[in-house]
């Protein structure tokens, strides 16, 4: 401020107009200077995927579940890994979902297979048996997978549903754009309802999709529900 001393002119400063951070980049800013996720939690938006994908909740497991081969959806966190006595890495893991967390245990052979996907950002679906000791319940990962790699594997078609009051000009070329910057696999069909009356279907064969978790930010940001797609 110094250099500007004696200077009648006040400096102008244009700060950039950028479109607003996806609720994901939020999350994780805020667990990155918190410690914590403060206005949400990345689960919150993964009910479709626990009951597409998961055979139990986290929060479901207990003494009753000893020896069981289960899969769960959660978010790795609070990763630590340790040498054997062998000199191969093994990991534990805490796994969240929104109002529960458990210990995963990754043995050397597991943890060379899952690693990149469990200290990732994005959720993943960890196979495992359950250990039940003296009352604390673990798990013991046989693999894990990112999430959305197991969405775009297993969707065979996306679905848009929207109301014939969300039919702007605007926002359908924005949706046709998301559209765009998301090419893959999967046919996309758009659905437009008259709430309480019928509903049309309109196929969209030019515009494959990747049905990950860009696609839906996007479509949430834009429609601002989950259940838009």
């Amino acid at each position: 401020f110094s250099l500007l001393g004696g200077t009648t002119k006040q400096p102008r400063f244009r700060f950039p107009d950028l479109p607003e951070a996806p609720h994901s980049a939020k999350l994780r800013a805020e667990r990155e200077v918190l410690g914590l996720f403060l206005t949400g939690h990345p689960m919150e938006v993964r009910g479709q995927d626990v009951q597409r994908f998961a055979t139990a909740g986290i929060g479901e497991l207990g003494p009753d579940h000893h020896d069981q081969e289960v899969r769960l959806v959660g978010l790795p966190s609070e990763v630590k890994t340790v040498r054997t006595r062998r000199g191969d890495r093994m990991a534990f893991v805490q796994l969240e979902s929104v109002d529960a967390r458990i210990e995963v245990v990754f043995f050397s052979g597991p943890w060379a297979r899952s690693q990149r996907v469990v200290e990732g950002d994005e959720p993943v679906l960890v196979t495992g048996r359950v250990e039940s000791k003296e009352g604390e319940v673990k798990l013991l990962a046989s693999s894990a997978e990112s999430l959305g790699e197991v969405r775009t594997r297993s969707t065979r078609e996306v679905t848009f549903t929207l109301r014939v009051d969300e039919l702007d000009p605007r926002a359908l070329g924005r949706l046709q754009r998301i559209l765009q910057d998301n090419p893959g696999p999967c046919p996309a069909r758009l659905v437009i309802e008259v709430p309480g009356a019928y509903q049309v279907h309109l196929g969209l064969p030019e515009l494959a999709i990747d049905p990950g978790f860009g696609l839906e930010e996007a479509s949430l940001s834009l429609f601002g529900r989950a259940d838009a797609v």
